[in-house]
């Protein structure tokens, strides 16, 4: 019986041993599938958060661009309203004096055509 019983117990002890091989490669398998579903859940949450960042950074550019764009139409309209401004007082100038207004353009004529052509005999 010392034969069957150290048979037996060999038996016994490779099964368990087997068993333990095959628990050991399915808790390794386990641990592997929730290492990647933790890196899977990590990737995701990295993207939503990088697209909340986004978001906000596109709302914040688009805001500035807006303030730019009506800064840009007021200061365009105030420079169209100072030139009118400019181009009524010259006219009013010309027309209370139209003889100094004559002589001021002769002689700016003048000297612009002797700065242009000074080099001339």
């Amino acid at each position: 019986m010392d034969t069957n019983d150290n048979a037996s117990t060999a038996g016994t002890a490779g099964s368990a041993g087997a068993t333990a091989a095959g628990n050991g490669r399915d808790q390794m398998s386990d641990n592997m599938k929730n290492v990647m579903n933790d890196a899977q859940n990590m990737m995701k949450n990295a993207t939503e958060q990088m697209n909340a960042g986004y978001e906000q950074a596109r709302a914040r550019f688009d805001s500035t661009m807006q303030s730019a764009r009506e800064n840009f139409d007021t200061m365009q309209q105030q420079a169209r309203e100072n030139a009118q401004q400019m181009m009524d007082q010259a006219d009013r100038y010309v027309q209370s004096n139209p003889w100094q207004a004559v002589g001021i353009g002769a002689v700016a004529g003048l000297v612009l055509g002797m700065l242009l052509g000074g080099g001339r005999k």
